[in-house]
């Protein structure tokens, strides 16, 4: 794996928890459904955010320009959004922004403890089948998201 990836995502099987991403079923701002084992065999990036986190709101941009750039979840790449707090402050704060990347929205915080989740942004990279290949804790650049997608999309 490329030094990039090593020191921004920490490889999961390093730590003690399970490497099969958890499932969940919620809805986004499009009243979507996703349904995490539902894109087995795509790549799924996912975003754990908050509307009054700094540095969530300094990578969204980045984040977006990539929902574009692989085809708005209709191809082999998914990238999808997180968020705890009310889904109407959510969407709204989404539409003001421009942001059409899609967002579930869940007050149900068993989400946050399955994914470990302790700061926002926490970005998770789930690979085809459906294991947890990386995460990282902090805000990611375009470059930084587009490389660790990339080195999973050219994984033998």
């Amino acid at each position: 794996m490329k030094k990039t990836i090593a020191i921004l995502f920490l490889i999961i099987s390093t730590f003690t928890f399970a490497r099969k991403a958890s499932d969940f079923s919620l809805s986004d701002q499009y009243n979507v459904t996703h349904t995490i084992s539902n894109y087995k065999g795509k790549i799924v990036f996912l975003n754990f955010w908050a509307t009054w986190c700094p540095p969530c709101k300094k990578e969204m941009p980045d984040i977006e320009e990539l929902y574009k750039e692989y085809g708005e979840n209709k191809k082999d790449i998914i990238i999808l959004g997180v968020n705890n707090e009310d889904s109407e402050k959510v969407k709204n704060f989404l539409e003001k922004n421009n942001y059409s990347f899609p967002t579930v929205s869940t007050k149900n915080n068993d989400i946050l403890r399955e994914y470990r989740i302790s700061a926002f942004p926490t970005s998770y990279l789930i690979g085809k089948d459906g294991e947890v290949e990386a995460y990282a804790v902090g805000s990611l650049t375009k470059e930084q998201i587009k490389e660790a997608i990339e080195e999973l999309v050219n994984k033998k």
